[in-house]
């Protein structure tokens, strides 16, 4: 997938096309008697798992309707399972995916609710297959909704996502989460880790292909405090099979005597499906990352989670609520005067050569909080 090429459609052949609705939208609304609800996120894993609670909610507010999602194949799996989703529909983001499935699901929704923030691509999906749509008030994109709501970034992301599924509904029936939804996976997904036991701490020291500046340098010093804090600890990396090779090298430069350090630090990038990780996670008693997708799957898994930020602010996009412990998790940001630099529903993603916002996070600020 050509992600730089696929935002540059989105943008520009996307926004003409959405001018052109606007203005034949009266001549094309045609009703009908659907039951069926639509709803839309396309984009990444750590998003996708923030849509749950919202969700959830819309479920529980048309519990006679059949709940249907529109994802693609690197996030559907996030929805599988869950027993408020009646149905996953997968898609590429390619223009022959994209008109095949409105032309197989024409005015077939009666709602739409587009939890894209920023896709063009989304809103013209939500214009073709609803009766009547539900999407933010910003952007071009903004023109074709039938219902719009402002998308407060102020707020955590997961009260974004439920401010848009609330829409018309009155405030005392509001339902309120102080924690995600748990991902599902199967019994078979435990095989790869079902020998790894005892006090697992769980580490993501990548970031996505769109945000690499999130990443912080000092991984490496950390695992030796983690080492030397507690002789019991597991320390396990996560990531993509990309990130194997980096992974590989924050561990040589760990001074931490190497005649023990296979046995307590371990290298699973890319050895492990989504679900494979979901299993994985669960078993944790502590998750670090940077702000990335394996953060919020740590979060809905109830484990205790700490999440670095720099780039963009934790008020966002930090590890969300209560972990099973009860206690609130953590989202360490120190700030700089060229950050937050990323904002992701004005398409406003900034990569830089020295992110000195993520260097500012001391490992001592990390162990604190340990």
């Amino acid at each position: 997938m050509n992600i730089p090429l696929i935002r540059l459609l989105d943008r520009y052949i996307g926004a003409m096309v959405i001018v052109i609705l606007k203005i034949i939208k009266p001549l094309v609304r045609i009703d009908n008697s659907s039951k069926n609800i639509l709803c839309i996120q396309l984009w990444g894993i750590g998003e996708t798992v923030l849509t749950l609670p919202a969700i959830k909610s819309i479920k529980k507010r048309f519990p006679s309707k059949r709940l249907s999602v529109l994802a693609t194949f690197r996030n559907s799996i996030v929805y599988n399972n869950q027993p408020f989703v009646d149905e996953v529909y997968e898609i590429d983001i390619r223009p022959l995916s994209v008109l095949s499935f409105i032309f197989n699901n024409f005015r077939k929704y009666e709602l739409v609710f587009d939890f894209e923030e920023y896709l063009n691509i989304s809103s013209l999906i939500a214009f073709s297959v609803g009766v009547r749509t539900y999407g933010y008030d910003h952007g071009v994109r903004s023109m074709i909704y039938d219902n719009k709501i402002n998308y407060n970034d102020k707020q955590h992301v997961v009260q974004t996502f439920l401010d848009l599924a609330r829409i018309g509904q009155k405030k005392k029936d509001y339902i309120n989460y102080d924690k995600l939804i748990e991902l599902k996976y199967s019994w078979k997904d435990n095989a790869k880790t079902k020998n790894l036991v005892g006090k697992l701490i769980g580490i993501c020291s990548g970031a996505a292909e769109s945000g690499r500046s999130r990443i912080w340098p000092y991984y490496s010093q950390l695992v030796d405090k983690l080492m030397e804090y507690d002789p019991k600890f597991k320390v396990v990396f996560v990531g993509t099979q990309a990130e194997k090779k980096s992974i590989d090298t924050i561990i040589k430069k760990i001074k931490y005597d190497k005649t023990d350090r296979d046995k307590r630090i371990i290298n699973l990038a890319g050895k492990l499906s989504l679900t494979e990780l979901f299993a994985f996670i669960k078993k944790c008693d502590l998750f670090i990352s940077n702000d990335t997708g394996p953060m919020h799957i740590a979060a809905a898994q109830g484990v205790k989670t700490i999440g670095l930020f720099g780039p963009n602010l934790p008020q966002r996009f930090g590890p969300y609520g209560k972990n099973r412990k009860g206690k609130l998790n953590i989202g360490i940001y120190k700030g700089s005067n060229c950050s937050p630099c990323i904002n992701v529903h004005l398409g406003s993603i900034k990569e830089c050569d020295d992110p000195i916002c993520m260097k500012k996070i001391s490992v001592e600020d990390v162990m604190e909080n340990i």
